[in-house]
């Protein structure tokens, strides 16, 4: 129904905590009458949002962030697989990052003149 669309208002969140997850926040928002998946949330959130993002990565949700709320029309139109795959994707990104560093300090380690202690 209209007024069921209006429930959800375009509302601004924030400032975001270095502790607040994109997941977090989208779980607190979702409307718990309306039939819309989490993953559609997630989406609509990171899709109104850009710059709330470091690197484009759905997963590097910055702190200090205002994030502008969707619709519930807004939620409705994301395609849970899109949103899905993003997630899953953009957590190889992050997971590369990290075997990238590793191997850095494994290699600084490697270097090192025995013993550093």
């Amino acid at each position: 129904s209209a007024s069921q669309e209006q429930a959800v208002s375009q509302i601004v969140k924030g400032p975001t905590s270095k502790t607040d997850t994109l997941w977090s926040i989208a779980e607190n928002y979702r409307p718990k009458n309306a039939k819309v998946n989490i993953y559609q949330v997630i989406g609509a959130i990171y899709q109104l949002n850009p710059t709330a993002f470091e690197d484009d990565n759905i997963h590097n949700l910055l702190p200090n962030s205002m994030l502008l709320m969707p619709t519930l029309a807004q939620m409705k139109a994301q395609n849970i697989n899109v949103v899905a795959s993003r997630l899953v994707s953009d957590q190889d990104k992050v997971d590369e990052k990290i075997k990238t560093r590793q191997l850095q300090w494994l290699s600084w380690l490697a270097n090192m003149p025995w013993p550093f202690y």
